[in-house]
């Protein structure tokens, strides 16, 4: 939609978004993970661009200054969203969520194939023939 988005800095969200900032105010540096996002544009060869804002879950103070700050200055939250939907029309179509999603289930076929191949040695019981 070309709209910038604050998310909370939580698992699962930090595969949305691509943060304008290093650090998310608040959080420990070290808690800024490679998230899902990022991974499928470093495959494509793609730069991702800022597209947003972290907040800290539980922090209504660090959310109004995310929105202040973004209502304060529209170019940049043209810039912002703009970023966005280049990204998604770039990275997650459907049609590559699909193909994602398609590779996974192939992976878990073949590996639940290769379990059933190959059975797994009878332990040897004491007073059998083995």
């Amino acid at each position: 939609m070309g709209k910038p988005v604050i998310v909370t800095h939580s698992q699962g969200q930090t595969d949305v978004i691509e943060d304008r900032r290093t650090v998310t105010r608040g959080a420990n540096p070290r808690s800024r993970t490679t998230g899902l996002l990022r991974e499928i544009a470093e495959e494509a060869g793609v730069s991702l661009e800022p597209s947003g804002f972290y907040v800290l879950p539980g922090d209504p103070d660090g959310l109004r200054r995310a929105i202040e700050y973004l209502l304060d200055r529209p170019d940049e939250r043209r810039q912002l969203g703009e970023a966005g939907r280049r990204t998604v029309a770039r990275l997650v179509t459907v049609e590559q969520f699909g193909e994602r999603l398609k590779g996974l289930v192939a992976d878990a076929y073949g590996t639940r194939q290769a379990s059933i191949a190959t059975p797994s040695p009878q332990p040897h019981r004491a007073g059998t023939v083995a």
